[in-house]
């Protein structure tokens, strides 16, 4: 009886710990996705904010031309982004891998458009831009701490003794 007794309570303490560890990192985890999808959110005013911008262009210039092409192919890089988010472990990654791609974009675009719309609304397009960078660079750093936290979780003590088989794996960072 006193075996029998002993074994529950262990056992109950062995599911309460396992829920327990579970539970924690899907909360860090849960937070990977929330960083990771607001600096997503930054990317996509930004490259609507680059597209606004493009529309004030002359489109007989050459140049209107070429920066339409690397619009596209930024939101082709995000679309690809979006769907590694089925291999999780990647998503991060391959939000990150577009950002670089995006701010040269973004400052030859309106570096190009300051002049060609006049001083007012190219400095107000310059400074959404701006703030758009500083908030994205935000969001992309708080992702990034994100998943810092949640890949030391993984490797600490209890929880790395049961991670694997709960299905928590180690995620790429931000690039």
């Amino acid at each position: 009886m006193q075996n029998s007794l002993s074994l529950w309570i262990a056992l109950a303490l062995a599911v309460f710990w396992a829920v327990g560890v579970h539970n924690r990192l899907m909360r860090l985890r849960a937070a990977v996705w929330d960083a990771a999808a607001s600096f997503e959110r930054q990317m996509q005013l930004l490259m609507g904010l680059c597209k606004e911008a493009l529309l004030e262009r002359d489109p007989s210039e050459p140049a209107v031309d070429a920066l339409a092409m690397a619009v596209k192919t930024m939101a082709q890089s995000m679309k690809s982004a979006k769907q590694a988010k089925a291999a999780a472990a990647d998503y991060c990654a391959a939000m990150g891998a577009p950002w670089g791609q995006m701010q040269q974009m973004g400052q030859a675009i309106f570096l190009a458009t300051q002049d060609a719309v006049g001083p007012l609304s190219g400095a107000a397009n310059g400074s959404l831009w701006s703030d758009g960078c500083t908030n994205a660079n935000f969001a992309k750093a708080t992702a990034t701490l994100a998943v810092a936290n949640y890949n030391a979780a993984l490797r600490q003590a209890p929880a790395c003794w049961v991670a694997g088989f709960m299905g928590f794996h180690p995620l790429t960072p931000l690039a």
